[in-house]
């Protein structure tokens, strides 16, 4: 018998596992996290989906970003969690 993953509880009753995106989450996609994104994005996480996929893949929904943080597009993508990389944001020019 395996021993079970330990999950949390987010806020408003979502179970994640350790080293799984939470909402709020900035990522860099790659390719390491599937080979769609030959083109890296910026994503803002808003959910990790409870739906069934491979061992090791998450489906998450949330916002395809431009480098200063501003949404472009509302996406739905299927990743390898071990894939995903933090992400960074520019920052904003200092307004004089």
């Amino acid at each position: 018998m395996t021993a079970a993953t330990p999950t949390r509880h987010t806020r408003r009753g979502a179970v994640t596992r350790p080293g799984e995106p939470r909402p709020g989450d900035v990522l860099l996609v790659t390719r390491d996290a599937s080979v769609q994104f030959l083109e890296p994005i910026l994503f803002r996480v808003i959910a990790v989906s409870a739906r069934s996929a491979y061992d090791g893949w998450l489906w998450l929904s949330g916002y395809q970003l431009r480098p200063d943080g501003t949404a472009t597009e509302r996406r739905d993508i299927f990743v390898q969690a071990d894939g995903l990389r933090p992400g960074r944001l520019n920052e904003p020019a200092q307004q004089r």
